[in-house]
């Protein structure tokens, strides 16, 4: 598989929205385990 396939199969209109949930998923996934590291740290008080 070459680039130009890769950009074919990503940009296809039904991949486009999965794609765009990727940052999405990452942001969520940070501010889970911040808001979880905060609740750890007011336990350990």
């Amino acid at each position: 598989m070459d680039w130009k396939q890769l950009w074919e199969i990503l940009s296809a209109p039904d991949n486009v929205p999965i794609i765009a949930m990727i940052p999405l998923l990452a942001f969520y996934i940070y501010l889970a385990w911040k808001q979880a590291h905060a609740n750890d740290v007011l336990i350990g008080q």
